[in-house]
């Protein structure tokens, strides 16, 4: 499952930038994280 694998790189590489945004845009980032890696399982 490599692209799972790249996608929470991803966000892990980027979670910094959480100090930046507010945290509605954050909860938004963190749950398309998660929609993305369950469209990939399907």
């Amino acid at each position: 499952m490599g692209l799972i694998q790249t996608v929470k790189a991803e966000f892990d590489h980027n979670i910094s930038q959480q100090i930046y945004v507010s945290p509605a845009a954050w909860e938004a980032v963190k749950t398309v994280k998660e929609q993305v890696i369950s469209l990939v399982i399907r």
